[in-house]
């Protein structure tokens, strides 16, 4: 796996994974379609982000500023329990569905992942994509109550 240049794409600056700045904004140290007015001296948190395009895990048709979203293993856990999480634009989440609906990520054991959509500012608010459970849909409910 190749790492990739963000090059246009800056969406990390406007959905969460920031401490500094509110969810769902852009960042005001982002010029948008061109990147960090301040890269040399970003934050730890900026430095330390990479999502899996950029990782070169997923298909370079999912460049985030294209499809308005991006994948992220979000804790530690996630890896062990084959569940990443997806940061979307509210108005785009039905793209994870029809961008997602015919791929897989598949580990070495055969085991496919299951997403967990964040779509707006109301961390109570999620989208799963669980094909396994559900099938190719988005089933929307609140954090806490069992789906």
């Amino acid at each position: 796996m190749e790492t990739r240049k963000c090059g246009d794409c800056n969406l990390c600056c406007k959905l969460p994974y920031t401490n500094f700045k509110k969810d769902y904004e852009w960042c005001s140290n982002c010029e948008v379609g061109v990147g960090c007015k301040i890269y040399e001296t970003r934050p730890q948190v900026c430095k330390d982000f990479s999502c899996l395009w950029q990782k070169g895990m997923i298909d370079e048709e999912l460049k985030p500023n294209k499809v308005g979203f991006y994948i992220v293993p979000e804790r530690e856990e996630s890896l062990r329990d084959k569940i990443f999480t997806i940061y979307a634009d509210t108005y785009k989440v039905d793209n994870v569905l029809k961008k997602l609906k015919d791929i897989d990520l598949v580990d070495a054991d055969g085991s496919v992942w299951t997403y967990v959509i964040r779509y707006n500012n109301n961390e109570d608010d999620l989208a799963l994509l669980d094909k396994k459970r559900y099938g190719k849909k988005l089933i929307f409910h609140k954090r806490g109550d069992y789906v």
